[in-house]
C-alpha cells in the first residue's frame, strides 16, 4: 500500500549515522536530489519543512534545496 495519499507534510532533517547530535543540511546521510524529487512526484501539495541545526545553516540549507529542486 502507498502511503503517499495520506501524506500531509515533508520534514527533511539531516543525521549523520552514528553521530549524536543533529548535523546542519547538507553535512549528513540525507540525499536531497531524491528526496526533493519525490516529494514532487508523490506529495506536490504537500509543504516542505526544512529544518537546520542554527541560525547560520539556514543560508545553506536553503541553498542546498534550492540546488536540488533546480536539478530536476
Amino acid at each position: 500500500m502507498q502511503l503517499h495519499p495520506w501524506i500531509d507534510c515533508l520534514h527533511a532533517k539531516d543525521r549523520k549515522l552514528h553521530v549524536d547530535r543533529g548535523v546542519a543540511a547538507g553535512q549528513g546521510d540525507l540525499d536531497y536530489d531524491a528526496f526533493v524529487t519525490l516529494a514532487a512526484k508523490y506529495t506536490p501539495h504537500a509543504p516542505f519543512i526544512l529544518e537546520y541545526v542554527g541560525p547560520k545553516d539556514y543560508q545553506q540549507a536553503l541553498a542546498l534545496v534550492q540546488t536540488a529542486i533546480r536539478r530536476m
